[in-house]
């Protein structure tokens, strides 16, 4: 599932279709042991979308469930003029 390299962190690429609302996402996770105990975890991907826990895997589950908070849509209306999409092309 996870591949290690130096420093002590673990990157693992998780895929689930179906919490994916059927379509596949593959994601690169980052996780770190620390110094007190547990595992901070964080998605490089999603800036700010951060997690930790006591284990590797309660780790992983809290982040699973931070990646759906960040993705959702935000609800709030923000104050100025209505922004639009635009496609850029590089």
């Amino acid at each position: 599932m996870g591949e290690g390299f130096g420093g002590g962190k673990t990157r693992y690429t998780e895929c689930n279709p179906e919490e994916a609302g059927g379509a596949a996402m593959d994601l690169t996770i980052m996780l770190e042991p620390c110094e007190e105990g547990g595992y901070h975890v964080w998605v490089p991907a999603l800036p700010g979308c951060h997690s930790e826990g006591d284990t590797e895997q309660e780790a992983i589950a809290h982040i699973r469930e931070a990646i759906h908070l960040y993705l959702q849509p935000d609800e709030q209306t923000l104050p100025g003029p209505p922004a639009r999409a635009v496609q850029l092309a590089l």
